[in-house]
């Protein structure tokens, strides 16, 4: 398992910004992770709703798996699953 700085700097390597927003669409807390789509001409993120973690840590580390996953498909479903 990946720790939360192994999974910020992956993210950082890729491009990825980690958010936070107190009342995202309306609906509470959100976690946000921005990565860049389309060779960067676009862009899309994993959202993680604190509603649904124990803790800020867990939400971003939730939030990072998927936009690192979504980021990078060179990294087989195998892999981004022995990562969680």
């Amino acid at each position: 398992m990946a720790t939360n700085s192994e999974l910020t700097e992956k993210a950082k390597k890729l491009g990825i910004i980690l958010s936070f927003e107190n009342n995202f669409w309306g609906e509470g807390p959100c976690v946000l992770a921005t990565f860049p789509t389309l060779e960067g001409k676009g862009c899309d993120s994993a959202l993680a709703w604190m509603k649904d973690f124990n803790s800020r840590d867990d939400a971003e580390a939730y939030a990072l798996k998927i936009a690192i996953r979504n980021a990078n498909p060179a990294i087989s479903d195998s892999e981004a699953h022995h990562e969680e």
